[in-house]
C-alpha cells in the first residue's frame, strides 16, 4: 500500500510551512509530513522521505540532515520567555510578557504544583497561560499562538493525560491508582483551578488535561555538552516542532536527533545504514527510548510498542494495594520498608517472566522469609506498638529532655506517617522486628530492607516460593476485578487492563504448564535486549490507598 502526503491544506503541513519561513527551519529535498501507518488505533502523522528527491552527495558518515530547527525555534524553559521578550517593544506584547510572567508566578505558589514542579511541568503551564491569555483577548507570538493552535490543540494522543477529567467519576482510580493516576490528577485539578480562579474566561478541564497530554507526549530530551568541547552532556526538555512529528519504533529505527555544538541547532540525521532499499518514500523513525516499558508509553504516548523477536519489553506491574492489605497486611510493612509494590516483569519470544535479577524484587520477598525455626511458631516479622517510644528515646537524646516529653506528639506522628496516602512512612524503620537464626542462635533485630538482604546475599528460594504462591492468588484476585470492569475505565484504563490481562493469563498458563516464570531460569540472559536497564516507578506521594495503621488497629504480625 502506497503512502501518500497530507494534502497541502493540512494543518501539519501549514505548521510546517509556518515554522520553516518564520524560524528558518531548514529541510532536505524530498522530506515532508504525511499520514503514517505505523498504528490504526488513530490518525497518526508522521515524517516522510522520498529517495528520488534526496541529495545523497552531501552524506558524512552516512548520515544525511533531514531536518535543522534553531534553538530560537524551540520551546524551553531556556527559550519561551526569550521568544517572547523578543517582541516586548510592541506595547501588545509587552502586556503579554508581563501577564505571563505574573500569571507563571502564581500558579507556582501552589503547593501542588511546586511540589511536582519539573522542566515538563513548566512548559505545560506556560502554554495553560498561553491559551488562556490568547482566549482573553491578549496578543501571541505568532511561534506562539501556531505552535498552541496547530499543534497543541490539535493532538489527540489518548494518554492518561488525556483521561484526567474523567477519572474523578469512574472507576479508574479505584482500580488504577497504583500506577500515578492520583498525583497526576492532582496537579489536573490544580491547574484546572488556577484558571478559574484567575481569568474571566470559563474553562473547559478537557482543555487543560489535552495541552498536558499534547506537552507531555510531543516532549524531547535534547542533549546539551557543559561547556564548549566537553564530551559532558546534560539534557533539555524541549518541545522542537517538525521533529515532533516524527515516530517512535525500535525495530524500525533509521534516524536520531543531535544538536549541533557550534549553533545549539536540533538536527534530524537519516542513518543510512538502517535503511536497506533508498528508492521510493520510506517514513522516518527514531527511539523515544531504548527499553521499552509499557505503561510508560501507555501513560505519555497513548500507544506501547508490539513486542518482536529478539527484543524484551518491560512491564511494571504496580500491585493493588487494597489486596495487600486484606491478605498477609502487607501494605504498611512495604510502607514502613519503603519498597515499591511493583513486579517487574518481561515480555520475550511470547513468553513472560519475572525480571527477578533487580534489587528491588528481592526487597518484595522480604516478607516472606522465614521465621527463626520450623519447630517455633514466631514469625519472621513482628510489629511494635512502642515504635512512638524509640522515637521518643531518640528525640531526647538529641535534646537532653526526658522522652516522655515527646511520647504524645511520637504516637500521633505514627498514626499520621502510616495514615497518609504516601507509599514512604518517611520515618526510620524502627516499627518491624525481625526473627531470624544465625548459626543456631535466635536473634530479634531491628533492620532496615538493606541489612536483610546483606545476610542472605541472594539466597532466597524459600521466600521465592512463598510469594509465588501469594502472588498467583493476587493475580487471579485481579483478573476476576479486571474483567468485571473494564468496560467502565476510561480509555487508559481500558488500555492498561487489557495488557495486564494478557500477562496475567500468560503467566498463570506457564506455572500451569510448569514453565519457566523467572528470566534467571531462561537461558537468554545474553540475549540482545538484557542488559538495558528499566526502572521501576518511584514511590508515590499521592497513591489513594487508605492505610489502617498498626499503632491504632489490631493487626496480626507477619
Amino acid at each position: 500500500m502506497g503512502i501518500a502526503p497530507l494534502n497541502n491544506d493540512d494543518t501539519a503541513i501549514s505548521t510546517f510551512d509556518m515554522f520553516k519561513s518564520s524560524y528558518g527551519i531548514k529541510s532536505a529535498p524530498g522530506f515532508f509530513l504525511g499520514q503514517s501507518t505505523i498504528t490504526d488505533k488513530t490518525k497518526c502523522i508522521g515524517g516522510f522521505v522520498d529517495f528520488d528527491l534526496l541529495n545523497l552527495t552531501d552524506a558524512g558518515d552516512n548520515m544525511v540532515e533531514l531536518l535543522r530547527v534553531p534553538e530560537t525555534g524551540t520551546f524551553s524553559i531556556h527559550t519561551v520567555l526569550d521568544i517572547l521578550n523578543q517582541h516586548e517593544n510592541q506595547q501588545k506584547f509587552k502586556d503579554t510578557n508581563n501577564q505571563v510572567k505574573h500569571m507563571f508566578g502564581l500558579c507556582c505558589e501552589n503547593p501542588v504544583v511546586l511540589e511536582h514542579l519539573s522542566e515538563t511541568l513548566i512548559l505545560i503551564v506556560y502554554f495553560i497561560i498561553f491559551e488562556r491569555l490568547e482566549t482573553t483577548g491578549y496578543a501571541l507570538p505568532g511561534i506562539i499562538s501556531a505552535y498552541l493552535n496547530n499543534v497543541l490543540l490539535n493532538t489527540d494522543v489518548r494518554s492518561l493525560y488525556s483521561d484526567l477529567s474523567s477519572y474523578c467519576s469512574g472507576l479508574d482510580l479505584e482500580l488504577m491508582a497504583q500506577y500515578g493516576l492520583s498525583d497526576m490528577h492532582r496537579i489536573f485539578q490544580s491547574l484546572v483551578e488556577f484558571c478559574r480562579c484567575n481569568f474571566e474566561a470559563e474553562i473547559n478541564p478537557q482543555l487543560v488535561a489535552k495541552i498536558m497530554a499534547s506537552v507531555v507526549s510531543r516532549c524531547l530530551e535534547i542533549p546539551h555538552e557543559d561547556d564548549q568541547g566537553c564530551d559532558d552532556f546534560y539534557v533539555r526538555t524541549t518541545l522542537v516542532p517538525v521533529l515532533d512529528y516524527i515516530n517512535h519504533d525500535n525495530r524500525l529505527i533509521n534516524a536520531h536527533f543531535d544538536v549541533d555544538r557550534k549553533t545549539n541547532d536540533v538536527l534530524l540525521l537519516l542513518d543510512l545504514d538502517r535503511v536497506s532499499q533508498k528508492t521510493g518514500i520510506l517514513e522516518v523513525f527514531i527511539s523515544y527510548s531504548p527499553v521499552v516499558e509499557v505503561v510508560h508509553f501507555e501513560k505519555v504516548y497513548g500507544f506501547s510498542p508490539a513486542s518482536f523477536p529478539q527484543n524484551v519489553i518491560y512491564v511494571n506491574l504496580c500491585l493493588d494495594k487494597h489486596f495487600l492489605s486484606l491478605n498477609g497486611e502487607l501494605d504498611l510493612f512495604y510502607k514502613w520498608f519503603e519498597i515499591k509494590p511493583c513486579i517487574q516483569f518481561m515480555w520475550k519470544d511470547r513468553q513472560v517472566y519475572i525480571n527477578d535479577c533487580i534489587d528491588s524484587f528481592q526487597m518484595l520477598l522480604i516478607p516472606f522469609l522465614n521465621g527463626p525455626s520450623r519447630e517455633n511458631s514466631c514469625p519472621a516479622f513482628t510489629y511494635s506498638r512502642s515504635v512512638h517510644q524509640r522515637i521518643a528515646n531518640h528525640f531526647s537524646e538529641a535534646r537532653g529532655s526526658d522522652s516522655d516529653d515527646y511520647s504524645d506528639a511520637c504516637k500521633d506522628l505514627i498514626v499520621q506517617q502510616e495514615s497518609s496516602s504516601s507509599e514512604a512512612i518517611g520515618l526510620p524503620q524502627l516499627a518491624w522486628t525481625y526473627h531470624h537464626n544465625i548459626e543456631g542462635e535466635e536473634k530479634a533485630e531491628r533492620l532496615d530492607k538493606e541489612q536483610i538482604l546483606e545476610m542472605y546475599n541472594g539466597k532466597l528460594t524459600q521466600a521465592i516460593e512463598s510469594f509465588q504462591s501469594y502472588l498467583c492468588r493476587y493475580l487471579k484476585w485481579r483478573l476476576e476485578k479486571l474483567d468485571s470492569h473494564i468496560g467502565q475505565l476510561s480509555s487508559f484504563g481500558q488500555a492498561l487492563a487489557g495488557h495486564e490481562q494478557s500477562l496475567i493469563n500468560h503467566f498463570l498458563q506457564q506455572i500451569t504448564h510448569n514453565k519457566p516464570v523467572y528470566w534467571s531460569d531462561t537461558n537468554t540472559l545474553n540475549n540482545q535486549g538484557q542488559g538495558q536497564e528499566c526502572a521501576i516507578p518511584s514511590l508515590l506521594e499521592e497513591s489513594a490507598h487508605v492505610y489502617l495503621p498498626h499503632s491504632i488497629s489490631d493487626k496480626p504480625e507477619l
